[in-house]
């Protein structure tokens, strides 16, 4: 069962933020799946270490490893869990679950392979409200979810982007910095997120 926090965080109109590590993409070593009887990728996602499978809502893709970078679309799957139908080689494997992405190197062996991604993520809602104690904004919202980190070129890259009242998201672990725009001012916020446990964010906008 995934831990739930609520946080109200004083947001600010405008101004920068320090920048000291970047999250992004996952990326994980090389990894043999332990054979089974069936064949091709038996694949399933877990939010974090220990927990149980996610259900729904994961899209799984299977490319080919070739060093050329032109890698083909091998197979493809959606849901909880899914067979991807493939001969025996060295894949890359990207599993994507909401705002969450990640590229793992798998090896297909004679029999099949069974393989457990773990997204190592944390969920968040984002809601804003006009001063403490006030209700929720009500209008849709513009948000985007940016690295905590800058680029060479002191530039943030933007992770996501929706319009909606109070979004959910699934992020890997990690800092993020949030813009929100309200009623055609800017808010910024930094969060954090962490495997396993769901932050409620509320942005307090003066």
């Amino acid at each position: 069962m995934i831990g739930h926090i609520k946080a109200v965080a004083c947001a600010v109109i405008g101004g920068a933020w320090l920048a000291l590590a970047s999250v992004a993409t996952a990326e994980d070593a090389t990894q043999t799946a332990a054979k089974t009887d069936g064949t091709g990728l038996e694949v399933h996602a877990v939010i974090m270490e220990g927990a149980g499978a996610i259900s729904k809502d994961v899209s799984f893709s299977l490319h080919s490893a070739t060093r050329s970078g032109n890698r083909k679309l091998e197979a493809s799957g959606t849901g909880g869990q899914a067979v991807l139908e493939a001969p025996p080689g060295d894949y890359i494997l990207t599993t994507v679950y909401g705002a969450t992405t990640r590229k793992q190197n798998v090896r297909i062996d004679e029999d099949g392979s069974h393989h457990v991604v773990n997204l190592d993520a944390g969920e968040i809602t984002l809601d804003v409200i006009r001063g403490v104690g006030e209700p929720s904004v009500t209008k849709p919202i513009e948000w985007k979810i940016m690295t905590y980190g800058k680029n060479s070129n002191g530039n943030r890259k933007v992770l996501y982007e929706e319009t909606a009242v109070k979004p959910f998201l699934v992020l890997p672990e990690g800092w993020y910095v949030v813009h929100a725009i309200n009623e055609g001012e800017l808010i910024k916020h930094t969060i954090e997120v962490t495997s396993g446990v769901r932050y409620d964010y509320t942005l307090v906008h003066y």
